[in-house]
């Protein structure tokens, strides 16, 4: 599907926690049902520790000195995501922890959870077994 067909053109970066709990649940495509382009980090993919779905771009930060400084306040997975954000255009950074979500409202960076992920996705009426 390309990105000028797609349902919400909208570009995302994406922790560790939203893949997991996705997975859990059942409901993984749902990001790429909702979302055009979903990034993840390289320490991302490894922290999830299985294969990332096909439409999952994976990209490193080109500035490493970024993730070294975040990695003082938040987790070396959500670092490498804030430090990814700080570099590439995206209409949200999915983070579900509460220290990492601060982290990146106070350097004004547009956030959203997988609660918020699944409410998009209700919302244009992606997942039927997400009940009203």
């Amino acid at each position: 599907m390309s990105i000028e067909n797609h349902p919400e053109n909208k570009v995302v970066i994406t922790d560790t926690s939203c893949f997991i709990l996705l997975e859990k649940i059942g409901a993984l495509d749902v990001l790429h049902q909702v979302f055009a382009i979903i990034f993840t980090t390289p320490e991302i993919a490894a922290e999830y520790g299985h294969p990332l779905p096909g439409w999952g771009v994976t990209i490193k930060s080109a500035d490493p000195s970024l993730k070294t400084a975040f990695n003082k306040y938040v987790d070396e997975g959500e670092a490498s995501a804030i430090a990814l954000a700080s570099e590439i255009a995206c209409d949200y950074l999915i983070l579900d922890d509460a220290a990492d979500r601060r982290l990146a409202i106070k350097l004004n960076m547009p956030v959203k959870g997988t609660a918020g992920v699944l409410l998009t996705a209700k919302q244009k009426r992606h997942p039927s077994f997400i009940s009203p």
